[in-house]
């Protein structure tokens, strides 16, 4: 180890190894998600699953970029900065800079994540959104290319869930900055899609969604909840499954919930 490296040790196991401390990319680094089919929600075998996640069903979905993690402080703040909007609060505490910076952003509003993603869209050219909810989950679970069954519970696969794959159950006592757990990665290398925080979607929370949404490209718009995936550093393990899904006031914010983005160019 170098001389000053900062360690990060597991809360779990006591287990120590060198901590990155390098400065967030001023944008969102995008995976590449092919067009085509996969397995959305939950089937009868999941023990874990709610009502609201089934049925399982093949969904297809046409091509787009996403974020590899979620967005970052760092990056929020370039946001704050250029803009002037309203910073998240606990930021006097813990402002976005050295370490932090790489941590996810969160205490931010779903209002708050639009706002950045039109903001990054004006910055870059491009066009910017939150995920919708099977975006979200195909980037998490992967295509029928990767899944020539149904069932995937966790983005790095069936295995259960511990403190090698992401940051969940408390067990850091707070977000780890975000790519930390490579073992987590989903099977198009994204990563933190299970823990740290739970992510805003585009979609509108409804408890029958599935019943009602077409099979390509869904997506429920409209007034209400927002629906929030993947699970924040607090959730246990059934929480952190692809197919899990919650709700939040789209005006309220967090210290369990931040954002990823989508660009629907083709990759």
């Amino acid at each position: 180890m170098l001389e000053g490296q900062l360690l990060w040790v597991c809360g779990w196991c006591g287990h120590a190894e060198p901590r990155a401390t390098a400065s967030p990319a001023p944008f969102p680094d995008l995976a590449p998600i092919p067009e085509g089919e996969f397995w959305m929600g939950s089937g009868e075998d999941d023990r874990w699953a709610l009502q609201h996640e089934k049925p399982l069903r093949k969904v297809f979905l046409s091509g787009y970029t996403i974020g590899r993690t979620p967005v970052t402080n760092g990056q929020f703040a370039d946001f704050v900065r250029a803009t002037g909007h309203v910073a998240p609060g606990h930021w006097e505490r813990t402002p976005p800079v050295g370490q932090n910076a790489m941590h996810p952003v969160c205490f931010v509003t779903w209002q708050d994540a639009i706002a950045y993603c039109k903001w990054l869209s004006s910055r870059t050219g491009m066009e910017y959104q939150l995920p919708t909810e099977a975006q979200w989950e195909k980037a998490a679970r992967g295509g029928l290319e990767a899944n020539p069954h149904p069932r995937r519970l966790f983005p790095h696969g069936n295995a259960g869930f511990n403190p090698a794959f992401g940051n969940f159950g408390g067990l850091e006592g707070r977000t780890t900055p975000v790519g930390h757990f490579p073992k987590g990665r989903s099977p198009y290398g994204c990563l933190d899609m299970a823990g740290n925080v739970s992510e805003w979607c585009l979609d509108t929370y409804f408890p029958d969604a599935f019943d009602h949404l077409p099979l390509r490209n869904p997506c429920a718009l409209g007034p209400g909840k927002k629906v929030l995936k993947g699970g924040s550093w607090r959730s246990e393990a059934a929480h952190l499954r692809c197919s899990n899904r919650y709700f939040f006031d789209p005006s309220l914010a967090s210290y369990g919930i931040g954002f990823r983005v989508v660009s629907t160019i083709e990759p």
